[in-house]
């Protein structure tokens, strides 16, 4: 988001509102964890930063919101910013049906559920993805709440389903790696111990994110969007036209 809205003001802002272009834009991601991207290597970390730097997004750590008041956002080491725009991503909450025993419900809205994604206490109930929290000492908070997580329990759920319950396989997830863009440029990706970044992670961003489209006409649809977004920095008609 940071780095989205940074590119808005480089290469949009100047050219549609060509009236406000000595604006003073400033753009600050706060963030109450000690790095961003936790979820990647300490590499992966510090080329991300030096990448929202390079974008001048100012970047604080260790900092929460306090309050906002629709005009001064107060953060806890009592800084104050002006504005009267504020973007909030919280992360991902889980929505499950009613009628469940509230016990079973964890941090975030998650249903906790056995190795075989069964809910807690129920033997025909199952949750995967992330409404489903297993505590397992590879995740004892859980796995992340990310896609692959989602697809391999779907596919391994299936599977067990399939067969008598006395064959049934706990679940392993299969951690594939992790990736991040920082601006249209520039991205982060950890596969084990390999880390690639700049360019080259940007490109093998797209391409994973391209061929997880389904459908071919879809993936040559898409590609050609991102192709003319990358080489024009056109964002698409943003005017709405009335009588």
């Amino acid at each position: 988001m940071a780095d989205a809205l940074s590119e808005f003001k480089k290469y949009v802002f100047p050219k549609d509102y060509a009236e406000l272009k000595d604006y003073p834009l400033r753009i600050h991601l706060i963030s109450a964890s000690p790095k961003i991207l936790p979820m990647l290597s300490g590499k992966s970390y510090v080329n991300s930063l030096k990448d929202l730097e390079r974008l001048k997004v100012q970047v604080h750590l260790n900092v929460a919101v306090q309050s906002y008041d629709g005009l001064t956002v107060k953060l806890s080491n009592g800084k104050m910013l002006k504005t009267t725009n504020l973007i909030w991503t919280a992360g991902v909450k889980g929505t499950f049906s009613k009628g469940l025993q509230p016990d079973i419900v964890r941090r975030g809205d998650r249903l906790e559920v056995d190795a075989f994604n069964a809910v807690i206490g129920t033997d025909s109930i199952f949750a995967i993805g992330d409404v489903a929290l297993m505590k397992i000492d590879a995740y004892p908070k859980g796995h992340p709440m990310v896609a692959p997580v989602a697809n391999q329990q779907g596919t391994h759920l299936d599977k067990n389903l399939l067969k008598p319950k006395n064959k049934w396989q706990p679940f392993i997830y299969r951690y594939k790696g992790s990736l991040a863009t920082i601006g249209k440029k520039s991205a982060v990706a950890d596969f084990g111990t390999l880390h690639i970044w700049d360019l080259i992670a940007w490109f093998l961003w797209s391409t994973i994110h391209l061929m997880s489209i389904s459908g071919f006409k879809n993936k040559i649809m898409v590609g050609l969007s991102w192709a003319s977004s990358y080489f024009t920095y056109d964002k698409g008609n943003r005017l709405i036209i009335r009588k």
